[in-house]
């Protein structure tokens, strides 16, 4: 039998001896650069003392369904012995797919979980546009909204700017950490391309070689943001150099540090490293942030442009969100499916031969319709201008390049949420990456089903391979998702402003003519 003194504590020092154990066993595996292991202890206790203790090491990748059932491990397993810091680096490091602390999430489980949340916010931000939008035009409440999108677009901008750049810097130690030399080179370079463009980009806004110089240096430093930051709060309204900050930041590195990343979380199996993921989604929201402040940017500037009545139209909170939604799911599925991809091995010999098809695939697309709209622009038509004067008019279409429909199509389908006016000539069709309304529809008719296609395929492909349940269900649901906020982002009205080209003058007789005409027939000038 057992001394009464000691019935009271044989529960809470067998839960000691027990804990002690697996402490034991969490160290050892630890030190030995051993996987993250899943412990159980199974104790068969007789009388005062237990007979054996069997520890079970079970070779387990922890996941979201390990961390559900066994909840999750205490803080100190994580923490450096002292003296000891090399287990802390491997936790916080992860080297290989064994090594580092594995998170509850996986990088598609984590990029599904978004997607899910930006539809839900998509949903709601349409269902208040509709409602609120059939008589007046005006969303209520909306001076609130309105401060409050400007508060969380200041501040919340520089928020993430500065925890992305945390997370940046994780990335590069880590590489350097483990021995990646190539990574880490890639890395690097990535970062510091897309720094100096955007120093560069912001110097060019001065006038003086001072005022230049210091730009320069400010964007260096990683001070523009937040002086930009404090200009747009001071006029309470996102400035011109705020809004290019963002886009230069999402197209000069954003986007292809988030492709990096992706390709050397699989191509390494590092689905769990933390810093990782959160320089993706990081990437992924830039990128998309960047681009919705500068469509709201250049739309604003071509409705002012034109005095069109802020009560007719104005870009209003639910085409943030939706804008915001759309291109974050639309680019997080373009990186999932891209890097599954090429990072398969058993693709390997074709995998880069199959993107670069796609890729081709895409310009003959935008090609061949921007031909067709060019085509279509340089029809001549005969137009009457009075009782015995007739002229040879030419539609004059604006130019547009293929390569602005590319960048707005590849890496993220911007068209569908592209509601700017027509650009006036090809100058302002340059500087703001804009297409003519006719040849954005014209686009999207064939780009939509291509790009469902083209993730299809390449995930379809990568899973051919390779079967990976979870990633199965990621893509299928981001792919749904991605595609239920195309059709609301293509709901939003737009402004009703029809944009033409500039005017070539006409002969004095001509004009002469024409008003003649029309003033005899009340303002109808012209037949044709």
């Amino acid at each position: 039998g057992m001394p009464r003194p000691f019935r009271g504590c044989y529960s809470s020092c067998s839960l000691r001896v027990q804990l002690l154990v697996v402490h034991v066993a969490i160290t050892a595996a630890l030190v030995q650069r051993e996987p993250q292991a899943v412990i159980e202890a199974l104790w068969s206790h007789k009388g005062w003392w237990p007979e054996k203790a069997t520890v079970v090491l079970e070779q387990h990748t922890t996941g979201l369904l390990s961390w559900i059932h066994h909840g999750f491990p205490a803080m100190s397993s994580y923490l450096p012995a002292p003296g000891n810091w090399n287990v802390f680096w491997d936790q916080t490091f992860h080297c290989n797919s064994h090594s580092g602390h594995h998170g509850p999430l996986t990088l598609s489980q984590a990029l599904l979980i978004l997607s899910m949340i930006f539809l839900l916010v998509s949903t709601l931000g349409l269902i208040l546009e509709r409602s609120c939008h059939q008589e007046s035009g005006k969303v209520p409440w909306s001076p609130r909204v309105e401060r409050m999108c400007l508060v969380f677009s200041v501040f919340g901008g520089c928020l993430a700017y500065g925890c992305g750049r945390i997370s940046d810097a994780m990335v590069i130690i880590g590489f350097a950490y483990c021995g990646h030399r190539t990574f880490l080179a890639i890395a690097a370079c990535i970062m510091v391309v897309g720094q100096v463009f955007a120093a560069v980009e912001y110097a060019h806004q001065g006038k003086a070689p001072n005022d230049k110089t210091r730009r320069f240096l400010a964007g260096i430093l990683q001070a523009r943001v937040f002086i930009d930051a404090r200009e747009s709060w001071k006029q309470q309204r996102v400035t011109d150099s705020f809004a290019r900050q963002k886009f230069v930041d999402a197209i000069g590195e954003s986007g292809s540090l988030a492709i990096f990343a992706v390709y050397v979380i699989f191509y390494l199996d590092l689905r769990y490293h933390p810093w990782l993921i959160l320089s993706v989604l990081k990437s992924v929201i830039s990128l998309a942030c960047g681009i919705m402040v500068w469509l709201e940017f250049s739309l604003s500037q071509q409705l002012s442009e034109e005095n069109v009545d802020q009560d007719k139209f104005s870009i209003r909170w639910h085409h943030r969100c939706m804008w915001l939604c759309y291109l974050s799911s639309d680019f997080a599925l373009r990186l999932l499916t891209l890097g599954l991809f090429l990072s398969s091995h058993q693709l390997r010999p074709y995998n880069a031969a199959a993107v670069a098809a796609v890729l081709v695939a895409y310009l003959l697309a935008i090609a061949l319709q921007l031909r067709n709209y060019e085509k279509e622009g340089k029809e001549t038509e005969a137009w009457q201008v009075g009782n015995d004067l007739w002229i040879h008019v030419k539609r004059k279409v604006v130019a547009q390049r293929v390569v602005d429909a590319l960048m707005l199509t590849w890496l993220v389908h911007v068209l569908p949420a592209d509601l700017r006016l027509a650009p006036r000539h090809a100058a302002e069709s340059r500087q703001l990456f804009a297409l003519h309304p006719k040849l954005r529809a014209k686009i999207m008719h064939v780009l939509i089903p291509t790009r469902a296609a083209d993730f299809l395929l390449l995930g379809g492909a990568a899973m051919y391979v390779h079967f990976d349940a979870w990633q199965c269900i990621s893509l299928l649901g981001m792919f749904v998702a991605t595609h239920v906020m195309l059709g609301q982002v293509l709901m939003l009205r737009g402004p009703s402003v029809n944009r033409s080209p500039t005017l070539v003058g006409l002969p004095n007789e001509v004009v002469s003519a024409i008003l003649k005409d029309s003033e005899a027939n009340g303002g109808s000038a012209c037949q044709h």
